[in-house]
């Protein structure tokens, strides 16, 4: 019998599972067609980058494996996450029609939509334990959450491209300290 945390860690596995395989998937189409991909190294870094935010995503639900009254808006809630992961992952890979396919052109095309989203999905990733227990959760985490919405927001406003490849780079360094202060390791029952 399924306790009523893993009934609910099945949908948000899938629906990682979904943005893993999506962006997966678009990258390797990308090497596939390489010949007609004019490559662009800040949509690479991206790409790397919510694979890892993907992971985490996933890895940090286990936090929840304790918690045992659930309600339709909490986990609403936690779905709200992995949904703004896919959506994340499928924007970095959108299919186009145009040969030779342009990164450089695509990330600026998409940038105030990849932006928006992963403002509002680490926004929605404090709503779970605000409808839990009243609180954003633990303070580093809270702060950190503050501080990567307040750090993308030029994303969002600006086409500076060495913006944004300053953007690319610390997100992956911000991705990588978070998980490494965080999520290195699962906590202890």
């Amino acid at each position: 019998m399924m306790t009523p945390f893993e009934h609910i860690s099945v949908l948000v596995s899938i629906v990682i599972g979904f943005a893993v395989t999506t962006l997966l998937a678009g990258a390797v189409r990308l090497v596939h067609r390489r010949s007609t991909v004019v490559w662009y190294w800040p949509s690479a870094v991206w790409m790397l980058t919510v694979l890892l935010i993907d992971i985490q995503v996933w890895w940090s639900r286990f936090g929840w494996r304790n918690h045992h009254t659930w309600t339709f808006a909490i986990y609403f809630a936690m779905l709200l996450v992995p949904i703004g992961a896919y959506a994340l992952s499928a924007l970095l890979v959108a299919e186009t029609d145009e040969s030779p396919i342009d990164l450089r052109k695509e990330y600026f095309a998409r940038r105030k939509v990849f932006f928006g989203l992963l403002m509002v999905t680490v926004a929605a990733s404090y709503l779970p334990d605000l409808l839990a227990d009243g609180s954003l959760g633990n303070r580093f985490d809270a702060a950190t959450k503050a501080g990567i919405i307040a750090l993308n927001l030029p994303g969002v406003l600006s086409d500076n491209e060495l913006l944004h490849k300053g953007l690319t780079v610390f997100g992956l360094i911000v991705i990588l300290a978070y998980i490494g202060v965080l999520f290195a390791a699962l906590p202890a029952a």
